[in-house]
């Protein structure tokens, strides 16, 4: 991403925000000088579409509103263009056919009725995220003063939650007043989701709990992988350099695009989608350039392997393993992957069914054309 990018205000979309008839917010990601310059184009071509064909209603607002929304704007964009792909196809196109809690689209066609879910791959996506809640830990530590170094470490899922932020920050406060009463040289602070929280006195990090004696407090160090705010404390005799230290717990699973594609089909699996209906989870790739074929035929359908005769050390088949998404769900009938519009209008479409035969509701090739086609490759998995 350029860092050098200049200052980017609303008077950079006057043609979109003149039909959207209202102003990006302050922390909105296209104000980000790090955006890049592709991504505002496709924000301005999506939505001067979709102000310009979707007729005026609850409907088309409740998109607007996300594209709006900084938290929703990622996974917004993907949905305008999934939108405008079916729109573009003749499907009849109903956004939150069942409430705000529910799937994002139902299409329909000529007898076939789906309905789809909407997620965002970005690896830009993420780092912008991740920016966000380390300038917000930031500013709520900043007027800490102590001996103790702080070694911060975070899940992002729950820390997008500027809420969750101000009261694990509290906490973290208020654990660090305890220590500096005790004096003890070392602690190890833990903060979940609901509130709880472990206070571990004279512990520094999970390796150190089982020697301790501590695992009563805690019953082992995976305890502290659910959760969602971790610090440890080291005392020094002087005031450190560096007082507080942040790292995200989920970059390690970001760094990968196999397992970054697999977390957010997971995620979506249980939520959105309905059971009894065909469901299809749409996966907006637009920033994510590390995302290829490979990958996503490793996360769908499980790591390709290959066997060998360990007596002639020669190849004798080929295989995947069973950890594929579609192996462990029934509920999702097939994945599609939604490219970036380029200046035409058009997008980059690619659709992957399942092949878990217990899988309800399965398409046919029929309706597998309707829908956009199989690659060749994978028509035999819809037989």
């Amino acid at each position: 991403m350029n860092l050098d990018s200049p200052i980017v205000d609303n008077a950079s979309f006057p043609k979109t925000l003149e039909l959207l008839g209202r102003d990006l917010p302050k922390k909105h990601p296209l104000l980000n000088p790090r955006y890049s310059t592709e991504r505002r184009r496709r924000f301005e071509l999506l939505a001067s579409n979709l102000l310009q064909h979707f007729a005026v209603g609850s409907q088309r607002e409740r998109l607007v509103t996300k594209l709006l929304n900084p938290p929703q704007f990622e996974t917004a964009l993907g949905e305008v263009e999934t939108w405008s792909y079916f729109h573009n196809q003749g499907f009849r196109v109903d956004v939150e056919p069942f409430g705000e809690k529910g799937p994002d689209f139902r299409v329909s066609k000529d007898g076939l009725a789906t309905i789809l879910e909407v997620c965002s791959l970005g690896r830009e996506a993420a780092e912008l995220h991740l920016s966000a809640i380390f300038t917000d830990i930031a500013r709520r530590t900043a007027d800490l003063r102590s001996c103790y170094r702080m070694d911060i470490s975070f899940r992002e899922r729950e820390c997008q939650d500027s809420r969750f932020v101000l009261r694990a920050v509290r906490a973290t406060k208020q654990a660090l007043a305890s220590l500096e009463k005790s004096g003890s040289d070392s602690a190890l602070f833990c903060y979940f989701t609901n509130g709880d929280h472990v206070f571990l006195d004279g512990i520094a990090g999970p390796e150190e709990i089982a020697a301790s004696g501590s695992v009563s407090q805690l019953r082992s160090s995976e305890d502290i992988c659910t959760s969602a705010f971790v610090v440890g404390f080291r005392k020094f005799s002087t005031a450190p350099k560096h007082l507080i230290t942040v790292s995200s717990k989920d970059g390690a699973l970001w760094s990968k695009s196999v397992e970054r594609l697999k977390s957010n089909l997971n995620e979506k699996r249980g939520k959105q989608l309905r059971r009894g209906d065909r469901n299809i989870i749409v996966v907006d790739r637009a920033g994510c350039i590390d995302l290829d074929g490979t990958d996503v035929l490793d996360a769908l359908y499980g790591r390709a392997y290959v066997r060998v005769d360990v007596e002639t050390l020669t190849e004798c088949g080929q295989g995947r393993r069973r950890d594929g998404f579609f192996k462990n769900t029934r509920r999702v009938q097939a994945v599609a992957l939604i490219g970036s519009a380029d200046l035409s209008g058009s997008c980059q479409w690619t659709i992957f069914p399942s092949h878990n035969p217990s899988a309800s509701g399965r398409f046919t090739l029929e309706e597998f054309e309707l829908l956009g086609g199989l690659p060749s490759d994978l028509r035999h998995l819809a037989l």
